[in-house]
């Protein structure tokens, strides 16, 4: 008798489903190109929010100053030219300790210490409201009668000015206050 003979035969891979090795590296290939073409953003993205944070600050630290300068009286020593026709305050933050750090009155630039993240410089000048021009500034020891205006400057600036993502960034506020 004659045993029948299965022959195995193998199926077709042709209608299976799944993908060749030369399509994954292609699609890997297009992923790494869409990559590399998305990193600038976020690169610009973080530069221009440390840019943005580091405005902020400025604008808020020299406000604060400006506003402080508004809450004392118009004869405050603060607001008093006391030589020549101005009158200049230093100040630094300082990131240890958490605060600003005042090197007082003075007639030339500090010299600034490592730890001063931001200066801060406030210039007092004052005027007949006749005559605002900067000519017009009225030297120390002027009747304190004829000064109707005073000019208050405060300009802060970064520290850092070599910093990645924003470093050096500088704002001036200029107002005048009547007596």
């Amino acid at each position: 008798m004659h045993t029948p003979v299965t022959v195995c035969r193998r199926q077709s891979r042709r209608g299976e489903r799944g993908f060749s090795l030369v399509e994954v590296l292609i699609a890997a290939l297009i992923m790494l190109v869409v990559a590399l073409a998305i990193i600038p953003l976020f690169t610009m993205a973080a530069s221009s929010n440390l840019q943005g944070a580091s405005s902020t600050s400025a604008a808020n630290y020299a406000r604060d100053r400006l506003e402080l300068m508004w809450q004392v009286p118009f004869s405050d020593a603060r607001l008093t030219v006391t030589a020549g026709t101005t009158v200049k305050s230093y100040e630094y933050f300082d990131a240890a300790t958490n605060a600003w750090v005042d090197l007082g009155i003075r007639t030339s630039d500090p010299v600034w210490p490592v730890a001063a993240v931001w200066r801060r410089v406030t210039t007092v000048r004052q005027f007949n409201a006749d005559d605002l021009t900067d000519a017009g500034a009225l030297p120390a020891g002027t009747n304190v009668e004829i000064i109707t205006m005073k000019e208050v400057t405060v300009a802060v600036q970064n520290a850092r000015f070599d910093a990645p993502f924003g470093g050096g960034k500088q704002l001036t506020i200029r107002a005048y206050r009547a007596a």
